[in-house]
């Protein structure tokens, strides 16, 4: 048995609580960016093979989609994760699902 300590699992996936706030705020940032550049029209999909893929980037000046939406903040994000976290806890209720199933969502605290 390997020492956590001392551990690539540690080093590479254990994170502390202002590295993983860092890592949301990053990703909210690229993808308000990302929403910004290519609007709402984000993927195409191929009709005969149902292949995804990225638009050109739209020109300045030009916007694609709807230009009313509002990205999400990151406290916005965690609201709608924890509202269908609770979500899923209801459906394996429903279904009597195993309480080791049930527990392996945990619950979320809001930055």
């Amino acid at each position: 048995m390997s020492d956590i300590q001392t551990s690539t699992h540690r080093e590479r996936w254990i994170f502390q609580t202002q590295d993983l706030v860092d890592k949301w705020t990053t990703a909210n940032q690229r993808s308000t960016e990302i929403l910004a550049q290519y609007g709402t029209t984000r993927l195409k999909v191929n009709p005969v093979d149902g292949s995804i893929s990225n638009p050109e980037p739209v020109p300045d000046g030009i916007v694609l989609g709807s230009s009313s939406v509002k990205p999400l903040s990151c406290k916005e994000e965690q609201v709608m994760l924890i509202f269908y976290e609770q979500k899923i806890q209801e459906v394996c209720r429903a279904f009597k699902f195993p309480h080791k199933i049930q527990e392996c969502l945990p619950a979320r605290a809001i930055l």
